[in-house]
């Protein structure tokens, strides 16, 4: 399908610059520059979908020489670690900053050697964890695209000794736990302390010794988990192992970055959401409860799930591209719980019309509008029921939105059909894309 798309899109640019009768200067450049754009994002989807075959990366980091340089020493084991200082407790948590601990190591960049801590402790089930570097050089998601949950007022109950989660830390060489309060014994819900992770190497991980925090311009962050762990989510994903992320065998390597394919398996597809749910059993209770981990990025990342040999632990590791590692924490105690307040973090969906989920049928390929029509009457003489009729762009005058083709979609046909669609109580839809046109 993609091909198709690509093929006549292709088509259509040679047509349309070529004829100067169709487009003027201007609109001209606009398609010279939007084809070296498409160019330019497809290469770069092709490496994202590269670095998702891999579950060493050696293929893609240390061999293919993408960010083979001799300034990047490509070795974490010297790497010191960040110590906690200038530690400030407020209200509903903490601030404090986070320095290297020793020479930098500029494994795969240069390290950071500021960074800034906050913890807050929002609400009774959330707890916010963000890392960031002090100069605010790296890129976070603006609020106008995220609009995070407001921090408590000073004015609200300090929740600090009464939430459900608990931030722990060691301050050199940094590194942090979360517990539940309930159960303060328990393994902790998320642990990124040397001693608590697995002794063998994952890569690019060179030796044990490594620190579990990196903050480079590609931020690093592994945390131990219970052997063989349940854990579900890191979409949008079609996933061999089912809905249950496989975290021993062969692991999961489950690459965030947003692209235009339908099924693959155990690859990244149309959306990515750095939210996972762990399902534990506690033995001292004799009960299961749930807990949520968000990390808020628009970086592309890998997020690693594995189980060295022989390891009792089993991991989870956060390899970014950029960004920050800002982190929220949600207690659960169940799934549903879990879930409800991932969306009091990230916002609830829009309410959709109940005819939006209904049976909806759409491809990219159909030849005219008559080729249309054709697929509702088959519908309605088959008595399947249809709420929704969908084109893709292929409606479209040379792929332009807002139009109609013409020839194959007039648009007195066009405007006829969708009569007749709303005359049965059904609907059109179209697909939009933000074009260059």
């Amino acid at each position: 399908m993609d091909q198709e798309r690509r093929s006549q899109g292709q088509q259509t640019a040679k047509m349309l610059i070529a004829d100067g009768s169709s487009l003027t200067e201007s609109d001209k450049t606009t398609y010279i520059y939007a084809t070296a754009m498409f160019g330019l994002s497809f290469y770069c989807l092709l490496l994202f979908a590269e670095m998702a075959k891999s579950h060493t990366w050696k293929a893609i980091d240390l061999q293919a020489g993408l960010i083979d340089s001799p300034q990047w020493s490509l070795n974490v084991s010297t790497c010191p670690g960040y110590s906690l200082e200038s530690l400030k407790q407020t209200q509903h948590g903490l601030t404090a900053q986070l320095n290297l601990a020793g020479p930098a190591c500029n494994a795969f960049s240069e390290d950071i050697a500021n960074l800034t801590i906050d913890v807050t402790y929002e609400t009774q089930a959330r707890l916010h964890v963000n890392i960031y570097d002090t100069a605010l050089a790296q890129f976070t998601l603006p609020s106008e695209f995220f609009d995070r949950p407001a921090a408590p007022p000073n004015s609200s109950p300090s929740l600090v000794n009464s939430s459900d989660l608990v931030f722990n830390y060691d301050a050199s060489p940094f590194a942090f736990w979360i517990t539940r309060r309930s159960a303060p014994r328990a393994a902790p819900l998320f642990d990124t302390r040397i001693g608590s992770l697995p002794p063998t190497p994952i890569a690019p991980i060179a030796n044990a010794s490594d620190p579990s925090t990196g903050f480079e311009a590609f931020p690093l962050l592994t945390s131990a988990l219970p052997l063989d762990a349940n854990i579900y989510g890191l979409g949008e994903v079609v996933s061999s192992s089912g809905f249950r992320r496989d975290v021993t065998g062969n692991g999961t390597l489950q690459t965030l970055w947003a692209r235009d394919d339908a099924d693959p398996v155990d690859q990244n597809i149309y959306g990515s959401h750095a939210i996972y749910l762990e399902h534990r059993f506690n033995q001292a209770s004799n009960s299961s409860q749930s807990h949520g981990v968000f990390l808020n990025s628009a970086a592309g990342s890998d997020i690693l799930l594995a189980t060295p040999p022989s390891s009792n632990t089993s991991l989870i590791q956060y390899r970014l591209i950029g960004g920050t590692l800002d982190l929220y924490f949600l207690s659960g105690p169940d799934p549903k719980s879990v879930i409800e307040q991932y969306g009091e973090v990230v916002g609830l969906p829009t309410w959709q019309p109940m005819w939006g989920f209904g049976f909806h049928l759409c491809r990219w390929g159909y030849s005219n509008i008559s080729e249309v029509e054709d697929q509702v009457k088959n519908m309605r003489a088959a008595g399947i029921p249809l709420e929704v009729m969908w084109n893709d762009i292929d409606l479209y005058h040379s792929l332009r939105d807002f139009t109609s083709d013409p020839i194959s979609y007039p648009g007195d046909q066009m405007r006829n059909f969708i009569r007749e669609l709303a005359s049965n109580g059904q609907h059109c839809s179209r697909h939009l894309h933000r074009n260059y046109s």
